[in-house]
């Protein structure tokens, strides 16, 4: 997978710091960009378009509860957005939630290709560069 570009969504400035120093050591931090919610995301991917090939994919690491646009809310308007974009986009669930339906409300949407819980490690780091 060429990857061009992953994104951070979290509102949690400490957890942001540390995933971001955790993704430098396997990407250039300038292939890192972090949103604060899903609507600052939705705008960062609007503005992507054109400047990614078609067969380049960004990686979004989305937290669900966040002010302004949570995680839900984001996925609920990507599933339009991902029609007008000329490139791939692959969502990972990133979050500290204890609600047992959080993780079964992912799985119905087929942009989720998986449900993580904070903080990332670096296998899963791994894993995300493997798929």
């Amino acid at each position: 997978m060429n990857i061009s570009k992953i994104l951070l969504v979290d509102d949690d400035l400490t957890v942001n710091y540390f995933h971001n120093r955790l993704l430098q050591s396997f990407f250039d931090k300038d292939k890192i960009e972090t949103c604060l919610n899903g609507k600052t995301a939705l705008e960062l991917l609007q503005n992507m378009k054109g400047t990614i090939d078609k067969d380049e994919h960004v990686i979004i690491l989305l937290d669900l509860n966040m002010p302004v646009m949570n995680g839900w809310e984001f996925l609920a308007e990507f599933y339009y957005l991902k029609t007008e974009l000329n490139f791939n986009c692959t969502i990972y669930i990133v979050t500290s939630s204890l609600n047992p339906d959080d993780k079964k409300n992912c799985i119905t949407y087929t942009d989720v290709k998986k449900y993580l819980s904070k903080p990332l490690s670096k296998k899963d780091i791994e894993l995300i560069i493997q798929k």
